[in-house]
C-alpha cells in the first residue's frame, strides 16, 4: 500500500474548510506525513512484531497544532480520515517512567521506508531532535555515506538478502538521516552529548553513538579505530589477580576469551546453538551478545534469565549453561563478584544516587560503574596523548582517529591505570563500489547491446529484401 499524498490530504481539507490567504494547507499535510512516517520507522527498527510498534502520539499532538475555523484542530481529522495506525494500547507516564502507545501500523516498514528515503528530512529531524548538553561536530564523509546508502537499497532489493531486510532497512533509515542533516550542514553532523558521573558519554538525537557500526563507520569514512580488547573481562581479571596474586591466569577461561575472543564464541556458537535457526554469523553475535550481557553483571544462574533476551530457544540456552567452558566462565565472573562485594557498602555511601537504578543500588550496577570509571580514564589519558584535533569520534572505549596510531604506545598509556587492559586496531576504509550504479550501467550495456542486435537483424533483413 502506498503512503496517501500530499495532494490527497489538502484537497480533504479544502473540502472542510476552504483555505484562506494565510493558510498554508499544504505544509500541514506534509509535515503530518513527514511525523507519521518518521514515527512508524522508529517504531518498527526497535519491534519484532511487525503488527505492533510503539509510536510516539504525543510527537505528533505537540507538532501539528494547526486550527481551523478559529477553534477545531486539523490533527484529530487527520488521523481519522488518512491513518497511520489502530492503537492497541495507550502510553502513559508517571514521573520518570514513561511507556509509549503500542499501535497496529496501517502501512508496512518498506512503504514507510520508500517515502523517507524521497524526501530531505533535515529540518524536521533536526527539529524532532532539538541539542541538548555539550555539542560537538563531526565530519561526514558524504560521497562514501551515499554509497553505502545505494548499496543498502540494493541489498533490500535483493531476495539474496532476505533474512536481513529487517536490519538493512533500520541501517538505512539511520544512514539517510544522517546524510540529510549533514548535507544541510556543510559535511557536519552536529551532536549533543551529557557526561555521566562515570565519566562516559552519552549522545542524543540523531548521532554517530548509537547507530550500527556499519553506518558509523560509513559516515566517518576512511580512519582507524582503536578500542580496548573484551575490556570488562580484561578488568575482571585485573581485579582477580589484585586480590589473588597467585591466580593462574594463563589457564583462566577469562583469559582465553580475552586473547582468542573469536575461537571462543565460534566454539560455543558451533556446539551450543544447534537449535537456532539462523546463518553462523548470526550465531555468533548472539554469543557475544550473550556474553558481554554477562560481562556487566547479567544473572544467567538459570534459562529464564538475562540470557532469554538474546537466546531465545530454550535448549540452547540450557546447552549453553550446561557447556563446561561456559561453566569455568561463569565460575570466575562469579569469583570477581565476590571481590566487588566486599567493597559494595562503602560504595553505596561514597556513590549513592549514581549507582541507583530505578530508586535502587545493586551489585551489578557497582561492578558495571567501578569498570566505567576506569573505561573513561583509559580512554581520557588516550585522548589527551593523541590530541583532540586527530580524533574523529569517541563511542565509550573505541576511538576513531585521523592516522594510523602505534598501539604500543597506546597499550603503554593503558596500563598505566589497568595493566591487562589493550587496545586492538582497526583500518576503515571507504565503500569500494556502488551497487546501484553498476545495476544501472548493467542495464545500459544490455539495453546497447540489445539495440545492436536489432540493428544487425534489420540490417540482413534489408540485405535479403
Amino acid at each position: 500500500m502506498k503512503i496517501y499524498e500530499v495532494n490527497q490530504i489538502v484537497e480533504y481539507m479544502e473540502n472542510i474548510y476552504p483555505s484562506k490567504a494565510q493558510s498554508n494547507y499544504e505544509s500541514i499535510a506534509k509535515r503530518y506525513l513527514d511525523i507519521s512516517v518518521n514515527e512508524c520507522l522508529k517504531g518498527y527498527n526497535e519491534s519484532t512484531d511487525p503488527n505492533r510498534i510503539d509510536f510516539r502520539i504525543s510527537t505528533l499532538n505537540e507538532n501539528i497544532l494547526n486550527r481551523y475555523n478559529s477553534n477545531k484542530y486539523w490533527l484529530p481529522l487527520l488521523k481519522s480520515n488518512f491513518p497511520f495506525f489502530y492503537t492497541i494500547q495507550k502510553g502513559w507516564k508517571t514521573g520518570d517512567v514513561a511507556i509509549i502507545s503500542s499501535v497496529k501500523p496501517v502501512f508496512s516498514q518498506l512503504a514507510c521506508l520508500g517515502y523517507f528515503v524521497n524526501q530531505d528530512n533535515a529540518q524536521l529531524l533536526t527539529e524532532l531532535h532539538p541539542q541538548h548538553g555539550t555539542g560537538i561536530n563531526t565530519p561526514i564523509d558524504i560521497p562514501n555515506l551515499t554509497k553505502y546508502i545505494d548499496n543498502t537499497i540494493e541489498g533490500i532489493d535483493n531476495p539474496k538478502y532476505a533474512k536481513g531486510v529487517k536490519t538493512l532497512c533500520k541501517h538505512l533509515y539511520q544512514a539517510k538521516s544522517i546524510l540529510d542533516i549533514a548535507t544541510h550542514t556543510g559535511g557536519y553532523l552536529p551532536q549533543s552529548y551529557t557526561v555521566k558521573a562515570t565519566g562516559r558519554t552519552y549522545m542524543n538525537g540523531i548521532n554517530l553513538q548509537t547507530v550500527s557500526t556499519e553506518v558509523r563507520e560509513a559516515a566517518l569514512g576512511p580512519c582507524f579505530k582503536y578500542d580496548l580488547r573484551t575490556s570488562m573481562f580484561a578488568h575482571m581479571l585485573h581485579r582477580i589477580t589484585e586480590k589473588y596474586p597467585d591466580f593462574n591466569v594463563k589457564g583462566s577461561h577469562i583469559n582465553e576469551y580475552i586473547t582468542n575472543k573469536k575461537y571462543v564464541r565460534k566454539m560455543l556458537a558451533d556446539k551450543c546453538l544447534t537449535h537456532t535457526q539462523a546463518q553462523d554469523f548470526v550465531k555468533i553475535k548472539l554469543i557475544k551478545k550473550t556474553l558481554s550481557a554477562i560481562g556487566f553483571g547479567a544473572n544467567v544462574s538459570n534459562s529464564y534469565g538475562a540470557i532469554k533476551q538474546n537466546i531465545y530457544h530454550k535448549s540452547d540456552r540450557d546447552l549453553l549453561l550446561a557447556n563446561n567452558w561456559m561453566k569455568g566462565l561463569l565460575t570466575e565472573v562469579e569469583l570477581y563478584r565476590e571481590i566487588m562485594r566486599m567493597s559494595y557498602p562503602r560504595a553505596k555511601k561514597e556513590f549513592g544516587e549514581a549507582l541507583k537504578k530505578n530508586g535502587r543500588s545493586s551489585l551489578s550496577k557497582w561492578c558495571s560503574f567501578e569498570y566505567q570509571l576506569t573505561e573513561s580514564g583509559i580512554v581520557q589519558m588516550v585522548s589527551n596523548k593523541l590530541g583532540a584535533e586527530n580524533i574523529l569520534l569517541q563511542v565509550h572505549d573505541a576511538l576513531y582517529v585521523n592516522h594510523r596510531c602505534d598501539l604500543v604506545d597506546l597499550n603503554w598509556e593503558a596500563h598505566k591505570i589497568s595493566p591487562l587492559a589493550n587496545f586492538e586496531s582497526e583500518q576503515i576504509f571507504r565503500v569500494g563500489y556502488n551497487a546501484r550504479l553498476d545495476r544501472e550501467q548493467a542495464v545500459v550495456e544490455a539495453t546497447h547491446k540489445q539495440n545492436i542486435i536489432q540493428e544487425e537483424i534489420k540490417a540482413f533483413e534489408e540485405y535479403l529484401t
